[in-house]
């Protein structure tokens, strides 16, 4: 609003007050209206000049707004018209990549299908190749497994005959048992079903336990030690039968004659005693003959234990036989135990050192023919490629 308007404004709106307002003086309202109008001029002066400003102010922030938002705009038209030539020119980059990518897979599908042309082939010659090889040393290898297996079952052989070892021939079987289940060959059915039967009839073949029986006889030994050599007369004439001088039938009439035979037998059976002897009276032995016949009797223990590690059933029983008839004739003590070491040297005596085994070459013999025969084939010849 303009400085003439404000003033017909202000004068229209004293006019119509001034109807209102009682009559003054003249010479007293004049100055009151002028002062009051000239402040009311300044200060609306005043809002106006500062609307103005503030006015121009934000034109002038609008206006500044304004241009950096045109130059933002410039710039980000000018990144994407930057960007829209980078993308052209990739998208050429891009274009000639996939033209050499597609011919390089053209290539390599081509170098592939040669490849493959080749190591078909290869594969082809080292099949025929591996068979070659198979074929030669097949047969050398299964000969060496059924050789090997040869050996074992003779060393299994060897521990049955010489040392009676029951469980390492065992081992040994089933060693021989596992190198011809290695062999490819049906005849190895045949051949592991006689194995399998000669390691039954060892697993029934029963175990002498021979340190239980040489400790038995280390004992009785220790026991005759405590027995002594029979050597007394009394001894020997006390074994004998007691002999009646008279008959006992005429002891009982009642004749003269016969109470003076009774009195007689009873003199004579109080002063001589009469025994009958089946075997003769053994002359009475010197200190050193007793201590022969102790040794005698160690001697033939000793020699039942060397027989019972060697295995020799007759020896053994001869031995302690022997021992048994001395210590029965000859010893005496104690009877406890001398009746003991009497039931120890009889029992003994009737065992079996030696097991029973059959004849177990079955097995071996047919794995020998099968290399003689294998021997005597020609070798086949390599195949050709």
């Amino acid at each position: 609003m303009s400085q003439p308007q404000h003033e017909s404004l202000m004068s229209d709106s004293k006019s119509e007050k001034s109807p209102e307002t009682p009559p003054k003086k003249p010479d007293q309202a004049k100055p009151a209206n002028g002062k009051s109008g000239l402040f009311m001029d300044v200060i609306f002066n005043l809002v106006v000049f500062g609307s103005i400003c503030a006015l121009g102010y934000l034109l002038y922030e609008q206006d500044k707004a304004i241009n950096v938002l045109f130059s933002q705009q410039n710039d980000i038209n000018s990144v994407r018209r930057d960007a829209q030539t980078l993308t052209s020119g990739l998208e050429d980059i891009i274009r000639q990549l996939q033209a050499e990518l597609a011919a390089t897979q053209e290539s390599l599908a081509s170098l592939n299908s040669d490849h493959e042309l080749q190591l078909e082939t290869l594969r082809k010659e080292l099949i025929s190749t591996r068979l070659g090889l198979s074929n030669r040393y097949a047969s050398a290898n299964q000969e060496s497994l059924l050789t090997e297996a040869v050996s074992v079952l003779r060393l299994a052989q060897q521990h049955l005959i010489v040392s009676r070892d029951l469980k390492t021939a065992q081992a040994l079987y089933l060693s021989a048992d596992n190198l011809l289940k290695q062999v490819d060959d049906p005849l190895m059915f045949s051949v592991r079903e006689i194995l399998a039967g000669e390691l039954a009839a060892i697993r029934a073949v029963s175990e002498v336990d021979t340190a239980a029986i040489y400790l038995q006889l280390g004992a009785i030994g220790d026991q005759i030690n405590q027995l002594s050599v029979t050597n007394d007369l009394k001894e020997q004439i006390a074994e004998g039968d007691r002999v009646n001088i008279l008959d006992e039938s005429a002891a009982q009439s009642d004749g003269l004659w016969d109470r003076m035979k009774t009195s007689l037998k009873t003199s004579l059976d109080t002063f001589l005693v009469v025994r009958r002897r089946d075997a003769p009276l053994q002359a009475m032995m010197t200190p050193g003959q007793e201590a022969a016949l102790m040794q005698s009797i160690r001697l033939q223990l000793e020699q039942a234990r060397t027989a019972l590690l060697k295995g020799e059933q007759e020896i053994y029983s001869n031995s302690l036989g022997r021992a048994h008839q001395a210590v029965e004739q000859f010893l005496s003590g104690d009877l406890a135990v001398r009746s003991s070491v009497l039931d120890a040297l009889g029992s003994l005596q009737g065992r079996r050192i030696v097991s029973e085994i059959p004849p177990l070459n079955r097995t071996r013999v047919a794995l020998e023919e099968i290399l003689a025969v294998r021997a005597s084939q020609p070798a086949e010849a390599e195949e050709p490629r």
